[in-house]
């Protein structure tokens, strides 16, 4: 072998390791991101389980305001003279303000809650925890948790397939490179 053959064999056994050695990090990243996502699926489970078992009691409540507050952002965007603010978002807000009908443990006559889902006198059931009555959640709310833990149990299936595909390419560029370099 020529000494420029050589050097480009080496710069290319350079370049292939530089790859592989992204693909690992690939790998490392997605298998961290995977445990993440099911942590968090975990955790919303847990937090569902917890709250459907020691929230027993229910109080009657009623949705007695509602009320919409439109906020506007400005965002500075800069161009060659200077910054210029323009206006670049609407945020609109909900709250509801609901009436509770307490009983001897539950003390909490109002509750302000952010929520689009309301309507004004809409019927509510509030559920808490007779041991700790400032552990509550109004009806329907679990529901919403549950539809997160849902998806997110999807996603974390989907993801679990993909991180057995870049796991597998990657152990068979690493064989690749140790057969061809070794």
């Amino acid at each position: 072998m020529s000494d420029k053959q050589k050097k480009f064999s080496e710069k290319q056994r350079q370049e292939e390791l530089k790859s592989l050695k992204a693909k690992r990090f690939c790998v490392v990243l997605v298998v961290v991101l995977e445990i993440a996502l099911i942590a968090v699926n975990i955790g919303f489970g847990a937090y569902i389980g917890m709250m459907k078992r020691r929230c027993k009691n229910s109080v009657k409540a009623q949705v007695i305001d509602v009320q919409t507050e439109t906020e506007l952002y400005h965002k500075a965007r800069v161009n060659q003279n200077d910054n210029v603010y323009r206006p670049n978002a609407v945020k609109t807000h909900t709250y509801a303000t609901i009436e509770v009908e307490t009983d001897g443990i539950f003390k909490q006559h109002t509750i302000e809650k952010q929520t689009a889902k309301y309507h004004k006198s809409q019927d509510l059931k509030i559920y808490y925890d007779p041991k700790k009555p400032d552990r509550y959640y109004i009806s329907g709310d679990l529901e919403y948790y549950s539809t997160s833990v849902k998806i997110t149990s999807v996603i974390a299936f989907l993801w679990l397939g993909v991180c057995y595909l870049i796991i597998r390419l990657t152990i068979k560029a690493s064989r690749e490179f140790k057969s061809k370099y070794d």
